[in-house]
């Protein structure tokens, strides 16, 4: 397959799922901003968790999810409910789960089908900056799971998971704690952005958002892949880096790694990295620019279409 016919390929298959994914964002927008009736204020809960947990899971749809210290030592939720969606906080086993549910779940569709667009409605509900809120003691965990549409979600430092896997629609993602497993994180249009990461794996993946991570040493592989989001990797250590972009730029600073695979169309792929390597570079129209002593087992693969190349030793 030629290069013309993959790049076709690619942008095209990148086009039709923007679509399906922006059409079903619009409709899950649409359908919650109905569920949240702008005539009644949310209700603040708060639940004080006394059993014993090790993991924990959310579902949230818009409410942003963030971790905070404890200064007491007590484990609480804080939550708001709405008149159709409500919560359900739970230690179920060994996980600790934080649920939003619709009332109306399980009455047959017909009766949620609705017409007509209510701009005030929408516009009242911008006034409720909900967050779901989990104080937590700094400690060691085991598994953190976030699933949020539209809800941005942030975990702070001083706090140790096994594995993390938090996935959005178009909610932010920002982490700064250390998991000693797997890191894998998901956003439509959310920005990724990571740091002070200590963990087995790190995977990302974002459409249009960019993806952000810094000062991480990772004993596998970082495996980064976006649409048009921009990549940035600050004093990144890990044993191999694997990227894939379409239109998105690549950046590195004090990369340190083994074989490095970096796959764009257009965006334009810059940096230094540490080490001896040996580079295969393929481009079609963009400038290349590599250090002049080229030598060493690891191999920095780089393939673009029209992107700059532009490669420095630390």
């Amino acid at each position: 397959m030629s290069k013309v016919t993959k790049v076709v390929l690619i942008v095209g298959g990148a086009m039709v799922a923007l679509g399906i994914v922006f059409s079903i964002l619009g409709f899950v927008v649409f359908r919650n901003t109905y569920r949240k009736d702008s005539s009644k204020a949310p209700e603040k809960n708060e639940v004080v968790i006394s059993d014993s947990f090790t993991n924990i899971e959310v579902s949230e749809i818009s409410d942003e999810v963030i971790i905070k210290p404890s200064e007491d030592g007590e484990v609480r939720v804080e939550y708001y409910d709405y008149d159709e969606l409500e919560h359900d906080v739970d230690v179920k086993g060994d996980t600790l789960t934080v649920e939003v549910k619709d009332i109306h779940d399980g009455e047959p569709w017909w009766t949620r089908i609705q017409f007509g667009f209510d701009l005030e409605r929408i516009i009242n509900n911008s006034d409720y900056d909900t967050q779901t809120v989990i104080y937590l003691p700094e400690d060691s965990y085991g598994s953190l799971k976030v699933n949020t549409v539209s809800g941005e979600v942030e975990v702070p430092e001083k706090y140790a998971f096994n594995d993390v896997a938090i996935n959005t629609t178009s909610g932010s993602i920002t982490c700064d704690c250390t998991a000693t497993g797997d890191i894998e994180i998901g956003t439509v249009s959310g920005e990724i952005t990571f740091s002070s990461v200590n963990s087995d794996k790190f995977q990302a993946s974002s459409t249009s958002g960019s993806v952000n991570l810094s000062n991480a040493k990772v004993s596998g592989a970082v495996t980064i892949d976006t649409v048009s989001g921009e990549i940035t990797l600050i004093d990144v250590e890990c044993g191999d880096l694997n990227t894939n972009s379409v239109s998105g730029e690549v950046s590195f600073t004090n990369l340190t790694a083994g074989d490095v695979n970096i796959d764009t169309t257009s965006g334009d792929v810059t940096g230094t990295i540490t080490g001896d390597h040996e580079y295969d570079v393929d481009t079609v129209s963009g400038d290349i620019s590599l250090p002049s002593d080229i030598k060493g087992e690891a191999a920095v693969s780089i393939s673009t279409v029209s992107g700059d190349v532009d490669i420095e030793a630390a």
